[in-house]
């Protein structure tokens, strides 16, 4: 049983509760459901998100960012000492999730979701091993471990995470958490959002004692919006990887020293994309 379920997005998104959100408490009924919504900064944003999510707790913010909305999401849970399930606006979990959800908590504090026959596994699986197949009655689940910490492509990444179960918030370190959150903040606004949360969150479970993610295909992702293909031109990713250095520059001093394989990465990528930016080429 899932205590405190939790999904969270920006106020744009706030359709996707009634769209796909509900469905999920219907389907786990939970003791509590939380809606953790970013940029909100009036009252009057607040009435209407409470006339459409009614029979739901809101949690507003102006955090502008999915990182520091996360980290402030795990410094709340663990203050509540519940089991919770932290799943995106527009994932759907399904009955299948009662069939091994209590066996891998019985193994692991937490674990993740991948998408059902994703395209993506093949490319996470680079970075994992198979920890254990289990059976369960006619259902065989297969749970893998995702490298929390690499010295290739991005040093820290938690890997899948369209949803995250947590049975146990308890060795999550506190100072850790409000490190993570006050880098971000520290960062200018407008960077904010170039930092995916897949970051701060590997950084949050590493230097809480953690290795790996264990993670098990569980979930569909709806994915129903329409956005424009992304052209990234070299001043993006000067963005992007600026973005990274200031973040990586603030938990160094802080005393998160394997966070320097993140720096150093992000720093050649900045010197690459920033020299042809100088000399105009």
């Amino acid at each position: 049983m899932v205590n405190t379920l939790v999904t969270y997005l920006p106020f744009s998104r706030f359709f996707e509760v009634e769209k796909h959100f509900v469905k999920n408490v219907e389907l786990l009924k939970p003791k509590r459901s939380y809606v953790y919504v970013d940029d909100v900064f009036t009252s009057e944003q607040q009435e209407l998100l409470k006339r459409f999510l009614s029979g739901l707790e809101l949690r507003c913010g102006y955090w502008r960012n999915r990182s520091s909305c996360f980290m402030k999401i795990l410094m709340d849970l663990k203050k509540e000492d519940e089991d919770a399930l932290i799943v995106d606006s527009d994932v759907l979990l399904d009955e299948r999730f009662g069939l091994f959800d209590s066996a891998i908590l019985e193994r692991y504090d937490f674990y993740s979701f991948i998408e059902y026959n994703s395209s993506l596994l093949n490319k996470f699986q680079k970075r994992s091993v198979l920890l254990e197949s289990l059976q369960l009655g006619n259902v065989k689940v297969n749970v893998y471990g995702y490298s929390l910490f690499g010295r290739v492509d991005v040093p820290f990444n938690v890997g899948p995470k369209l949803a995250m179960r947590f049975g146990s918030l308890k060795k999550l370190k506190d100072n850790v958490l409000a490190d993570i959150y006050d880098a971000m903040h520290s960062i200018p606004p407008h960077l904010r959002n170039e930092i995916g949360d897949e970051t701060p969150i590997a950084i949050a479970l590493y230097y809480s004692g953690y290795r790996v993610n264990p993670y098990v295909e569980g979930v569909r992702h709806a994915f129903d919006q329409r956005r424009e293909p992304k052209r990234v031109s070299r001043i993006d990713r000067m963005l992007k990887v600026s973005a990274h250095v200031e973040f990586a520059k603030i938990l160094l001093r802080k005393g998160y020293r394997e966070v320097f394989w993140l720096y150093e990465r992000y720093k050649l990528a900045q010197i690459k994309h920033g020299l042809p930016i100088l000399f105009g080429v």
